[in-house]
């Protein structure tokens, strides 16, 4: 018996089936069933797998997309550091700046002062027969102690010596007592 003939007659005795020719007919259609079975199922896995390469095929244009944005928020964070250095930059720059024309707005100032005092006692010196350091003395003195401007004690001292009073001593005593005159009165001597 062949190998065809044993099968179908165990198909058929598996189905009831006394003869071979009914079962070899059961046999065929048993396999014919059993291809359409097997035809469903590779279509149902050849949509399967088409659904299955559509969603992997979205899954990678949303992986790109995900991957540019985030170049994208990458170089506007880059940016924006960018910025904020220059920010940082500039502000330190006028910063800087500004405090060296304080210094030099200062250092000019304390200059001035110092040369406008020079100025006032040469002037004094051309009407006084005392030394200039003798002078400078003076006059700083009586501003400290009187809190008043030096600059305003030395052209007082000016303006007394050049309306007459000839001697330090006269000089000095009216000197004093227009600086006392001027803190009672909340005025300047100048």
């Amino acid at each position: 018996m062949s190998q065809a003939n044993a099968a179908a007659q165990a198909l058929g005795k598996l189905h009831g089936v006394k003869s071979p020719a009914v079962a070899a007919t059961v046999n065929t259609q048993s396999l014919s069933s059993g291809q359409a079975a097997a035809a469903s199922i590779s279509n149902q896995l050849s949509q399967t797998t088409a659904q299955v390469a559509t969603a992997a095929g979205a899954f990678n244009n949303l992986g790109n997309q995900a991957t540019n944005a985030l170049t994208r928020s990458s170089r506007s964070a880059s940016n924006f550091a960018l910025s904020l250095e220059t920010i940082t930059r500039v502000i330190g720059t006028q910063v800087i700046v500004r405090a060296l024309n304080s210094i030099r707005s200062a250092v000019e100032d304390s200059f001035q002062g110092f040369i406008d005092f020079n100025r006032a006692l040469a002037e004094i010196q051309t009407i006084s027969p005392d030394s200039l350091e003798n002078l400078g003395s003076e006059v700083r003195q009586l501003s400290d102690a009187f809190n008043a401007p030096i600059l305003d004690v030395a052209r007082a001292k000016y303006e007394i010596l050049s309306n007459g009073f000839e001697t330090t001593a006269e000089s000095s005593q009216v000197l004093v007592a227009a600086l006392k005159l001027s803190k009672v009165g909340l005025s300047d001597v100048g």
